[in-house]
């Protein structure tokens, strides 16, 4: 594990290295063009901290989706939880707990980031597989200005292939694993179909995956499956047209299915166990949180230990008698970008509407078995750990942008710009509770009662008055921004770019129930509490000002420094999340400011780059989630609070280094300093008419529930990417290739705590080798050379299966424990592309 050293430091010795490596014999690295400013430029000469892949690299390493952009960067990371739905990007320590993702997902120019209902700040929509990429940006740092309002902490960016005017291409790409019965076929062809005024390309893809592992309940046989599986196909059209010299015009078309297996999950830690310090306590000791300070909560702590696939035991679902489905999505993508050149200035539209269906059918308890004995009317019985999650969603959206913008001003350049979009989405959630197990129903008839009754009930379906549908959500959202940009050149070397953005956000929720998922599965007492005509429903307006301010100084033609200060805000909204009352569930704006300073620096002739970043984030108001109390029942229930602020400061190196011709290395590395400082139960706990209570003591560390200085959980200190590739010729017209990268991740804690459980540091190594030449490459690769079965992620859960009970009506699972996230295991493949070209 790297050492913690100043951050100064840290910079300084390695910018020593790079004046100490020797420069003969090199050859120069080949330059990338990014859009990340909305027009072309070198990747050396943006001031801001840029990662950029291009499309020889997105083909060779088999990149496909977003978390396999993100694993290659340091100091970003992509988690998915307990379902495709619950996926989460971070950038520099700026994770999203709530709202809508805190990255930018962005498709030409197209956000389809998306927010889900039923978990905060996830997005099902980041796991669609892309087609016919030409190049991936990945943007750090607040960049709200040019990119809106889901680029809080930073924005990915894919450019996808233009359709070729002069050219007519037939591409295929095929990946084949030797186990797990992975395969990725695509196809393309792309040409004019009139010269130089109109051309077409049509791409379409399939995958499929059984899975690395299997769910061996050895006590229910129906639900044995493979898990972490699924299947995906896609089809993408573009006509581009081009009547003049001055008029651009382009239409696409997109369609993708993906359906995901449940994912290979097993539970970590004893419950009921109470922990000093971090060692268990004896069986039956009565928590004390003033001795020696605070005593641990009945939870695991310390570092998550490797899993193995015979700790699976995901249970049937009881809804119709089979292992569980996982999650479907389809996604309708179409967008129309045109293009007029005046002379002066160029004016822009962009056009887009997305339509997207998913579909969660999940185990959420992630047991199979009886849970732990609740006594109810003076009997004690045993509740079936039978949780049947069914969540469907449907999502259109609709985004209108207009932008015009100079043409070769002498002095520098300017923009400005206006966007719409509005977005409506309708959930229902058809889930069925843990206590629905027909052999409970039959003894205790009292529990579940039939469809549109008002009192005790067993589902959703059962709770809703007056024989409505399930429990149903909608969100609509209206959102209108006009946004600037002026970059003037103060001299032939210093360069000043404003931007700004304001924006004005209206959403509105509304619900059929006022019952939430915590109320009906663990408080056991599904009645409407509103006191008022159903549906439920409450509206919250906002507005803000997002600007960024960027200084670049051109000390020579190689080397660059800039400086820039940049604010990111998200709107305030609703925390949906096991959504009960709205009002119960609002939620403020949140607030970043981001300060950067770097340099890119190219040297020998640009046989080396090494580029330097400094950052700091000042995050306010961030979105916390709490157990809430309804002001007219008193009944408990999930809600959300601006109640945490956050500083995040670090370095990023990269060197990239090409001693020989045939030889390049690279070398990225990131600090990440993330902790709150301010997180205060006291203050949490106030704001939702709540007490402070022992567990806020013990994960706090604190009598005071003070956990200000914990550290922001799913974020690592130390991360580092070391990538090599030779290419020499070979015979002919053919060349062979060797790549390796090699991934480090330090310790990551799992909670925003004080006391937390961590996953631990990794390295993951990949390999290639193969074949190449214009038109063709073949290669064989292993992912994971290593087998590091390391668990990569997990997440704090309730255990309902083991964990104590407690709270309203003894409904209330008091332990948690850590389930565990089973990692990708070593496979070996081959992959091949082809293009032929006329």
């Amino acid at each position: 594990m790297f050492a913690r050293t100043n951050l100064i430091g840290r910079a300084v010795i390695l910018a020593a290295l790079v004046t100490l490596l020797p420069g003969t014999g090199w050859a120069q690295i080949e330059e990338i063009v990014v859009t990340t400013r909305r027009t072309e430029e070198n990747l050396q000469d943006v001031p801001v901290s840029v990662a950029a892949f291009g499309a020889d690299f997105i083909e060779k390493q088999g990149i496909s989706t977003t978390e396999d952009v993100v694993q290659l960067i340091p100091g970003v990371q992509f988690d998915q939880a307990f379902s495709a739905a619950d996926t989460r990007v971070s950038i520099r320590g700026i994770n999203s707990e709530r709202g809508r993702t805190s990255v930018a997902i962005l498709l030409d120019g197209v956000d389809v980031s998306g927010e889900n209902v039923t978990s905060g700040g996830g997005s099902s929509l980041l796991n669609t597989r892309l087609l016919d990429l030409e190049r991936v940006e990945v943007v750090k740092g607040p960049q709200s200005a040019l990119y809106g309002r889901n680029a809080f902490a930073g924005a990915i960016n894919y450019i996808t292939r233009k359709p070729s005017m002069n050219e007519f291409s037939v591409t295929t790409y095929g990946d084949k694993t030797t186990e797990y019965g992975i395969y990725d076929l695509r196809f393309g062809i792309n040409g004019p179909i009139i010269e130089d005024k109109l051309a077409v390309s049509v791409n379409a893809g399939i995958y499929s995956s059984d899975g690395y592992y299997d769910n061996k309940n050895s006590l229910d046989p129906v639900a044995r499956s493979g898990l972490g599986g699924g299947d995906s196909k896609g089809i993408r059209l573009v006509a581009l047209w081009e009547p003049s010299d001055t008029l651009s015009v382009t239409a696409n078309v997109s369609y993708n299915q993906n359906n995901s297996d449940p994912r290979a999950v097993a539970p970590v830690g004893t419950a009921n166990t109470y922990y000093l310090q971090g060692a268990p306590l004896p069986a039956g000791t009565t928590p004390d949180y003033t001795f020696n300070g605070t005593m641990d909560y009945g939870q695991f702590m310390g570092t998550v230990p490797k899993v193995h696939e015979n700790d699976i035991e995901l249970s049937r679902s009881f809804r119709d008698n089979r292992p569980f489905e996982g999650s479907e999505g389809d996604t309708w993508l179409t967008y129309l970008k045109i293009e007029k050149d005046f002379g002066a200035v160029t004016g822009k539209s962009l056009t887009s509407y997305l339509y997207n269906e998913s579909k969660l059918h999940e185990d959420v308890d992630f047991q199979t078995g009886f849970g732990t004995p609740i006594t109810r009317n003076n009997v004690d019985t045993n509740y079936s750990v039978e949780n049947d999650y069914l969540d469907q969603t449907e999502t259109d959206y609709y985004s209108q942008e207009f932008t015009v913008e100079s043409n070769d001003w002498d002095r520098g350049r300017w923009l400005i710009g206006g966007q719409g979009f509005w977005e409506r989405t309708k959930n229902w959630d058809k889930s069925i509770g843990w206590f629905n197990d027909p052999n409970f129903d039959a003894a205790f008839p009292d529990f579940c009662v039939a469809q549109n009754a008002l009192d005790l009930a067993c589902s959703y379906r059962d709770s809703v008055r007056l024989g409505e549908p399930p429990k149903t959500i909608h969100r609509n959202t209206d959102s209108y921004s006009i946004y600037a940009l002026l970059g003037y050149d103060l001299t032939t070397q210093i360069t000043v770019t404003a931007e700004a953005r304001y924006i004005y956000d209206k959403i509105e929720v509304k619900t059929n129930t006022s019952i939430d998922r915590v109320g009906q599965y663990i408080l056991a007492v599904p009645i409407d509490f509103s006191f008022e005509a159903l549906p439920v429903q409450d509206e919250q307006n906002s507005d803000t000002v997002n600007p960024r301010l960027a200084v670049d100084y051109r000390f020579t033609e190689d080397v660059m420094f800039y400086g820039s200060v940049a604010k990111g805000t998200k709107p305030a909204g609703f925390g949906t999340a096991q959504f009960a009352m709205p009002q119960n569930t609002r939620i403020g704006k949140e607030t970043l400011w981001g300060y950067e300073l770097g340099a890119k620096t190219q040297w020998f002739d640009n046989m080396l780059q090494a580029n330097v970043a400094l950052y700091f984030n000042d995050y306010d108001d961030r979105q916390v989630g709490v157990t809430v109390r309804d002001p007219v029942s008193g009944w408990a229930s999930a809600g959300v609070v601006n109640a945490g602020s956050a500083e995040t400061k670090g370095v990023e190196v990269d060197l990239t280094w090409r001693p020989i011709d045939p030889l390049t290395l690279s070398a990225a590395y990131s600090y990440t300093d993330a902790e709150f400082t301010n997180f205060d139960f006291t203050d949490i706990r106030s704001q939702s008419a709540g007490e402070l209570r022992a567990k806020d003591q013990a994960i706090c560390q604190s009598a005071t529930g003070d956990c200000s200085g914990a550290e922001v959980a799913g974020v690592p200190e130390n991360s580092a990417t070391f990538l090599a590739n030779y290419t020499a010729p070979l015979t002919g017209e053919i060349e062979w290739f060797v790549n390796s990268i090699a991934v480090y991740t330090d310790e990551r804690a799992l909670y925003d705590r004080v006391q937390t459980a961590y996953t631990d540091d990794l390295w993951v190594v990949d390999a290639q080798i193969g074949l190449q030449t214009d038109n063709w490459n073949v290669q064989f690769y292993v992912d994971n050379v290593f087998d590091d079965d390391t668990t990569r992620w997990g997440q704090g859960y309730q255990d309902f299966k083991n964990g104590m009970y407690g709270g309203s009506a003894g409904g209330e699972p008091r332990d948690e424990t850590i389930m565990a996230f089973l990692p990708p295991p070593r496979v070996f493949g081959f992959r091949a592309n082809w293009r032929f070209d006329k």
